[in-house]
């Protein structure tokens, strides 16, 4: 069992809305700040960092919105030592201030901290989300 733990420190950056209506909104953003990497029985390792981001929300109909992102983090001192996660997802009302989402995320790190660590893991997220 690992404990595999990677922080982002405080991120400056800069984000533009390509697209920003009523039913679809598109945004990209990139920024530089600072990662801490650290895994049990592994010293902890620290470089400056490099984001870029980008981001899907379209209104489907009334009811449902479908959604996609995809983020990367670099580290400075090591360009191919990258995490990625591409995430989609649909999400429908229940209610006036209920949600259900269902997600794939995909993370990817191209170097893990150990041999023993694999370096793709996808999920399906499932949630309930409560507006107030």
């Amino acid at each position: 069992v690992t404990g595999v733990q990677t922080c982002a420190l405080p991120i400056s950056g800069i984000g533009y809305k390509a697209l920003n209506t009523m039913r679809t909104q598109l945004s990209a953003d990139a920024g530089i700040g600072g990662v801490i990497e650290k895994d049990t029985n592994v010293d902890s390792r620290s470089s400056g960092s490099l984001t870029f981001s980008e981001k899907l929300v379209h209104q489907l109909t009334e009811t449902t919105t479908l959604k996609q992102s995809a983020t990367s983090l670099l580290k400075m001192n090591a360009f191919d030592d990258g995490l990625y996660t591409f995430q989609a997802g649909i999400a429908a009302k229940i209610s006036a201030r209920l949600q259900l989402s269902f997600d794939v995320l995909d993370t990817f790190k191209n170097k893990p901290i150990a041999v023993t660590i694999k370096r793709n893991d996808v999920a399906l997220v499932t949630s309930i989300v409560a507006k107030y």
